[in-house]
Parts: structure tokens; sequence; C-alpha cells
């Protein structure tokens, strides 16, 4: 059987070795390359489907899925990329009309790194990039051991974060010895509509528990401008795992899950330039397990304009779509096994959407609503 991966298609490669005819071109290269990538070659058929027209389907790696990582493409749209092993592919949708899925062997860019003269990045945190905006890259920094609650993996948090302006100029901020950054991701976006970046961080304060913070430029500094209030006890958390327009005004909102490893709340917060107001909550999901790096287990689909939210349920036994607005569930589909990846989102050219995540089991799954019920 052939491999179902292979570099680079728009790199031209032997006539001889693929075609008896003399000289094809680049693009009948291509033509083949996608179809042997493209499934039905990587995908089983459908191991669960409900009455919604909900389907996931495995997709065939010749290693088990360690990761999958999302990052934005030059404010082109974002790669996904899937690391089997050692080895990392480019997701994208086949160009052949289809709706499969194609693999292409591809690392992802590298992130930008933060001068030793500016602090030391939190070793596995992640590296936020803008296009727009005032502040165009985010590290979380200060690594400390002063809160031993270890729910991302080590018990090794932040106590700070710095930035780069549009002007190449840096800012820091530190919180006080009383909380740390209990985070991986310096979630970069413009909240309130003013043309400025605010930054999206999990703040847990050592006595009681986990809080969101927003921080962002104000007066040429980077400040605190606005928190939730904590859970209320230590070694409790919440992650914030959807950042998306649900309410169709144009500007983002925050989804987290409240205590996600013990009946996690689902919670969506508005930020207005001065405070944050919670606007919906409904409880039984689950965006994240204990001891876990994968901070992204959700999506956002759209089904004509109106946003959907891809999410676990409170035992990860199941993926629910909800309504953005109302959280109520239009749609549910069984798992085989816990997510363990983050979820991302792949756009085919034919313009219909794809999930794809990886589970417990060590393989690629692909969630899609073929009828266009739930989602486009």
């Amino acid at each position: 059987m052939a491999s179902p991966f292979a570099e680079n298609p728009d790199q031209q490669h032997s006539p001889q070795s693929a075609f008896s005819r003399p000289k094809p071109s680049l693009k009948h290269f291509r033509q083949l390359y996608l179809s042997v990538l493209c499934l039905p070659f990587l995908m089983s058929p459908a191991i669960a489907m409900n009455s919604k027209g909900l389907s996931l389907q495995k997709l065939h790696t010749q290693q088990p899925v360690k990761e999958l990582l999302v990052q934005s493409n030059d404010g082109k749209g974002q790669s996904v990329y899937v690391r089997q092993g050692t080895n990392w592919h480019r997701a994208i949708g086949c160009d052949d009309g289809s709706n499969d899925l194609c693999l292409i062997k591809a690392p992802p860019q590298a992130s930008p790194s933060l001068p030793a003269s500016q602090g030391k990045a939190l070793r596995d945190g992640q590296v936020a990039t803008a296009r727009d905006g005032d502040i165009r890259v985010a590290w979380l920094t200060g690594p400390t051991s002063r809160y031993q609650h270890g729910v991302l993996g080590d018990a090794i948090e932040a106590e700070g974060v710095a930035v780069q302006l549009k002007n190449g100029q840096y800012r820091h901020f530190k919180l006080p010895k009383d909380s740390v950054f209990e985070d991986l991701v310096p979630r970069l976006t413009d909240l309130d509509g003013d043309g400025r970046n605010e930054l999206v961080l999990v703040r847990s304060y050592l006595g009681a528990g986990a809080a969101i913070a927003i921080l962002g430029i104000r007066d040429n500094e980077l400040r605190l401008l606005a928190e939730t209030p904590a859970i209320g006890r230590a070694n409790r958390w919440l992650n914030p795992s959807v950042l998306a327009d649900l309410s169709g005004n144009g500007r983002p909102e925050i989804g987290l899950v409240r205590t996600p490893h013990i009946g996690g709340q689902l919670q969506i917060w508005r930020f207005d330039g001065k405070k944050l107001t919670q606007s919906n909550k409904a409880n039984g999901f689950s965006n994240h397990s204990i001891g876990s790096r994968a901070l992204g287990l959700s999506s956002v689909v759209v089904k004509n304009n109106a946003s959907r939210i891809i999410i676990p349920d409170a035992k990860q036994s199941a993926l629910l779509v909800l309504d953005g607005k109302t959280l109520n569930i239009l749609g549910r589909v069984s798992l085989p096994s816990r997510p363990t990846t983050d979820f991302a989102l792949i756009r085919q050219p034919t313009g219909k959407q794809q999930i794809l995540l990886g589970l417990s089991d060590g393989h690629l799954y692909s969630l899609t609503n073929p009828n266009g019920d739930l989602f486009d």
C-alpha cells in the first residue's frame, strides 16, 4: 500500500518515477499526490453517527497521534499541524472536491523567542502572536514553583508575562507573590473592539484558586484591566478554551469551564473595556484532563452565521454541539476514548467544516456534519 504521507505536493518530482506519459504538468503531479494523500485511503467508516448527521471517523496514521497545533498564517487564516510520534504533518482539505483530508509532511513555524535581556520564558509555554493591534507577541515568563498544584503536568507556573509591541518595544507585567499564571497560553485578541489587543490568562491565587485575568496596554504600560472572581478555594482551576464571537455582535467572548475535572460549568464572559460580565452558563462539561498540556479541547463552528460550540461532556465520553447564544445542546456523538489533543478546525475548499482531534487510543478522528443540520 502506498504511504499516506508525502513531501510538499507543490514540489515537482521526476516524471518517469510517477507516470509513463512524458512531461506531465505540475498540476497533474499535484492531483496525483493529493489522490494518494486524501481519504478515504486514510478514513474508516463512521464509528459514530447520530440523528442530526454528526459523523465521527477514525483517520489512519502510521504512528500514534501525540499533538495537534494550530498556528496563525500571516493573517491568511490558520494552519493545522499533526504530530505523529516525532513527525509533524500539516493537515489541509483536499482540493479535489471530496471533502477529504490531506496530510503533507511539514514542521510548524518556529515561534518568536524572548530575548534573554527581557526575562526567562516559561519552558512549556506557547507564544501568542497577532498581525494587528498594539500587542504583537506575548510570552509567559518567570517560572516559579510557589503554587504546588501541578494540574498542567508539573508544578512550575509563570509569575509574569512579557509582550512585544507594534513598534518593537517590550512591556512586562509581574504578579505579586499571592498568585501565579496557571496557564500555558497567553490568548491574544481585541476583546472590546477598540483596536487594542488584550491578553486572556488564568490567574490562580495560592489560597483562592483560579480566575480569568485580562491584561492590556494602558498609558504605555502593560496593566491588569479586569478579573473574574476567583473560585474561592485553593487548587481549583478553570480553562478558557473558547474565544469567539458567540452572540453575533462582532466581538469575541470568553468561554471557560470552571472546575473541568469535577463537574465542569461552562461560563460565557464579555469584556467591555472596563469590566468582565458573565452572560450565560450551563453545567456538565469538561475541556481538560488532569496533567495534560492540551488546553484547547473545544472548537467553534458556524451554521448560517450562527455560532456552535463543540465541547466534551463532563465525562469526556461524548462531543456535544451547543448553540453559541443559548448553550442549549443541539447534538451529541459518542467518543470511543477520551480526547488528548487540542481540537482543530479545518475548512475544506468546498466550504465544509471539519473538526480534528486526537483521542487516548492514539488515533486521529474527524467530526463532520455532512447533511449540514448543525453546522456548515
